[in-house]
């Protein structure tokens, strides 16, 4: 058995939708990293998500302090072919997520966070065992995170909607780490892929496939 036995090897590439896109579609919002504390830099350090492992409970209370109350949105990115060069708005997007609930963006993304910060240092037995596979994928790409304030819960939901649409339209997958979860047929989520197929016309970046 296993004799004349062919394996074949299929590679898949997807284009993912970018910092950059998303900033066009809605130019509405302003994308800010999340950093670490620090007064002495004269730049501010991106956190990772290997890096939150790395921070001790003081300085993770602070990062956790400095997110907004408001309500917004906010993006994991991955580093364009692993290597973090360049600027933030080259990063693929592999999810985007909205903070909605009380206490804003500082409870929803701060407790995402930790849940990314504990699960650092795992063996990938463990965290398969043991994590949901939102921060499994967060560590496996070293992922960095950004947030925009929305003016109410509204406006966030409306938009979360709406540039999952503009991600799903630009290379026909939603960001990796979103799943499908986010399509469906009723009226509010139809009437945001429209909305965020008008604001890919508005922005120039719609490229229909060749047919």
């Amino acid at each position: 058995m296993g004799e004349g036995l062919v394996v074949v090897t299929v590679q898949v590439s997807v284009q993912a939708c970018t910092v950059r896109e998303l900033a066009a579609a809605a130019p509405e919002l302003s994308w800010t990293p999340v950093c670490t504390v620090n007064e002495q830099l004269d730049e501010p350090d991106e956190l990772s998500a290997t890096s939150l492992g790395k921070l001790d409970d003081p300085t993770f209370l602070c990062v956790r302090a400095a997110l907004p109350r408001e309500p917004g949105l906010y993006l994991w990115t991955a580093a364009p072919d692993g290597a973090w060069s360049g600027q933030s708005s080259d990063r693929a997007v592999i999810y985007l997520g909205r903070a909605t609930g009380a206490g804003g963006l500082r409870a929803r993304l701060g407790d995402e966070l930790r849940w990314v910060r504990n699960g650092v240092g795992r063996t990938a037995n463990y965290r398969q065992a043991n994590f949901h596979g939102h921060p499994r994928a967060m560590i496996m790409h070293d992922a960095r995170t950004l947030y925009a304030v929305t003016a109410d819960r509204e406006q966030a939901a409306e938009l979360e909607r709406e540039l999952l649409a503009v991600a799903s339209y630009g290379c026909a997958l939603s960001p990796l780490a979103n799943g499908s979860s986010w399509w469906s047929s009723s009226t509010h989520q139809r009437r945001a892929r429209q909305r965020g197929y008008d604001r890919l016309v508005a922005a120039g970046l719609l490229i229909d496939p060749i047919p």
